[in-house]
């Protein structure tokens, strides 16, 4: 495309040309001050998956099974969070993050968003697919299509294969990874083959701490 930056000048000034470009054709640049011209962004492939209907959104990749001989402590924790950017949540983590607490306390730890932000030394956001709107209804937030999308991207990213548990906590829930590991070692051997998920409350598994075995993940994504 260019656009005719050159002043008073017949059928240029302030004209729009766009171009096609040939697949086989090579272009070379020149400086021409009358004009302003350029190629417009390219859309390439990557491995992200966008759901392209309501469907897609509860489908989950396959997962992969661990390496035969993969040697994995037995209270080794992948502790994650799905952070709300520029909110109260990045201001939680980034304090946890400096003062060692909370999920920076486990083996492995994730910070995931939909959008790549910088936290601190060594601390960028993982991304997912996912604006992170909710709905409201009777005071109760319904985020579940952000976290399909987490739990999507855990599945992508692979982390969980170097971990025996997986760990998902809310930004402004006070966890202690070291009070959990006794709990998880008492469950070593002992998953069954569909694997083992934690009750965090009376009534159930509850958002703000989410705790599975390695293969009930496995077992979650398979449906």
């Amino acid at each position: 495309f260019a656009w005719g930056a050159v002043r008073n000048v017949w059928e240029l000034s302030d004209m729009c040309f766009l171009k096609r470009k040939r697949s086989n054709e090579t272009l070379t640049a020149t400086q021409n001050l009358a004009v302003i011209s350029g190629l417009p962004c390219e859309r390439k492939e990557h491995d992200y998956h966008w759901p392209a209907a309501e469907r897609d959104e509860f489908t989950l990749p396959l997962p992969t099974a661990p390496a035969a001989n993969q040697a994995i402590e037995s209270t080794s924790m992948l502790c994650m969070m799905l952070m709300l950017p520029y909110s109260y949540e990045q201001e939680l983590v980034i304090m946890q993050f400096h003062k060692n607490a909370s999920v920076f306390r486990c083996d492995m730890y994730k910070i995931y968003s939909n959008q790549l932000i910088a936290l601190g030394p060594g601390l960028t956001t993982s991304k997912i697919l996912s604006s992170q709107d909710v709905e409201q209804v009777n005071k109760t937030v319904l985020d579940l299509h952000s976290h399909m999308a987490l739990w999507r991207q855990v599945l992508a990213d692979r982390d969980y294969l170097q971990a025996a548990w997986i760990v998902k906590v809310d930004a402004d829930t006070m966890f202690l990874p070291d009070k959990l590991r006794p709990l998880l070692r008492s469950y070593h051997g002992d998953q069954g083959d569909r694997g083992v998920y934690l009750n965090s409350c009376e009534s159930g598994l509850l958002g703000s701490l989410e705790v599975m075995s390695q293969r009930a993940l496995r077992t979650f994504a398979r449906g």
